[in-house]
């Protein structure tokens, strides 16, 4: 054999050479790529590449790629776009193969690291710039510091340059030193609200006279027992407090000391009967003879004793006496009192009785007894059994017209001496001799 390989070639698309055992051959087709072939030991052609090992970390073979990361083309290997993804990735980027990102939502905030950055140096200033997420919808924008400041800015505030700055109207309030202060004399009654000042806020000994208006202290101002003598205005050279000090109507009984106010104090006619608690005028207080007639209630009644040392006249129509015991200390009780008086003929039956009960057994039927002058007849009569009680109208009973209604007097008799001493009509007993 010569020096020499023969290779067999094939032109034929898609065909594989014939070849023996130990034989090379190529397919150089040129719409394929072309291979390499050689003849096995049954004969047939078989892809050399199949007879190449594959490739590991230490051996050297075949290779293939990964159709989802590689791209083969003309003999190149290239990766795919996209086709390295985020597990495949190891280590750290340089900053220089970071392309910008600008798909919104691929930065989460918490994956922002500023614990490590450098400080700024300086304090913020105007221009300096913050993110923010415009109207907090997601669309992310910058900003300058300044329109923080023109955001708290307001009624009392001004924003310039970032700086916020308080308005002042310099007649109560100013701004020394860059600190914010009540003026010197700035607050009038005008800033203050009506109640405002209690005790707390006015220092001891802060209030002179010149601070207190005409007629601003009223009694309800003044605490109990606190004025003396030597603090009251003398006005008269006399005493401290004249009337023209005292206000009308100023002294109530809050201010009056116990037992102050004497009878002299007190003008003629000015207590009437709404000045008196109820029961505080007892015997003491009412003067001798003070209390007429007229003052006494229509209708009285006295729980107790009652003595009069004067005269007792009783003007009414009927004067009843319910008493156990009934004292007179007049010799002669007279009846028919003002007759003369009136001129009045002798008409009207005058005298005394009593009721009592005629009957017995429990049932009672009321009689009367008595004595009294019939005026028809001139005569006194002793008296039982009416049925009517007995009247100054004459006629309107018959004290002793029947013998039935003459009660019986035990008595002994005696005419006068010198007189002829008449019995009529009556019958004598002389009992037994």
């Amino acid at each position: 054999m010569a020096n020499k390989i023969q290779i067999k070639r094939s032109n034929t698309n898609g065909n594989v050479p014939t070849l023996a055992y130990g034989e090379l051959g190529v397919n150089v087709n040129t719409d394929t790529q072309p291979k390499f072939y050689y003849g096995n030991a049954s004969g047939n052609a078989t892809d050399i590449m199949e007879v190449i090992s594959k490739a590991t970390s230490s051996v050297l073979g075949k290779a293939s790629f990964a159709s989802a990361d590689f791209a083969v083309s003309s003999g190149a290997v290239t990766i795919k776009a996209s086709g390295v993804s985020n597990a495949q990735l190891a280590g750290s980027i340089a900053d220089s193969k970071l392309n910008q990102i600008t798909t919104a939502g691929k930065v989460a905030l918490s994956s922002i690291e500023i614990d490590g950055a450098t400080d700024i140096g300086a304090g913020l200033a105007s221009g300096d710039l913050f993110i923010v997420d415009d109207g907090a919808g997601g669309t992310n924008r910058k900003t300058t510091i300044d329109r923080i400041a023109t955001l708290f800015a307001g009624n009392g505030l001004s924003a310039s340059n970032a700086v916020l700055s308080v308005g002042v109207d310099d007649s109560t309030i100013e701004i020394n030193s860059d600190a914010l202060r009540v003026k010197a004399d700035g607050i009038g009654s005008g800033q203050i609200a009506d109640d405002a000042i209690t005790n707390d806020h006015i220092a001891d000994d802060a209030v002179q006279a010149a601070q207190i208006a005409d007629n601003a202290v009223t009694t309800s101002r003044i605490l109990n027992n606190t004025i003396t003598a030597d603090k009251l205005k003398q006005t008269d050279g006399g005493e401290a407090v004249t009337t023209a000090t005292i206000r009308a109507g100023a002294v109530t009984n809050t201010e009056l000391g116990a037992d102050a106010v004497s009878g002299a104090k007190i003008a003629d006619n000015a207590i009437d009967s709404e000045h008196y608690v109820d029961g505080s005028i007892d015997t003491a207080h009412i003067a001798n003879n003070a209390v007429t007639g007229d003052k006494l209630a229509d209708s009285i009644t006295i729980a107790q004793d009652l003595t009069i040392s004067g005269n007792l006249v009783v003007s009414g129509s009927s004067t009843t006496l319910s008493v156990a015991t009934l004292e007179v200390e007049d010799t002669f009780i007279e009846l028919n009192k003002g007759i003369q008086a009136g001129g009045t003929e002798d008409t009207i039956d005058v005298g005394i009785y009593t009721a009592y009960d005629a009957t017995s057994g429990g049932s009672d039927f009321w009689n009367w007894t008595g004595l009294g002058r019939d005026a028809s007849e001139g005569k006194w009569v002793l008296f039982q059994g009416l049925d009517t009680e007995p009247s100054a109208t004459p006629g309107a009973v018959s004290m002793g017209s029947t013998t039935s209604r003459t009660a019986k007097l035990q008595a002994n008799l005696e005419g006068l001496s010198n007189f002829t001493n008449t019995i009529v009509n009556y019958t004598i007993d002389c009992g037994t001799f």
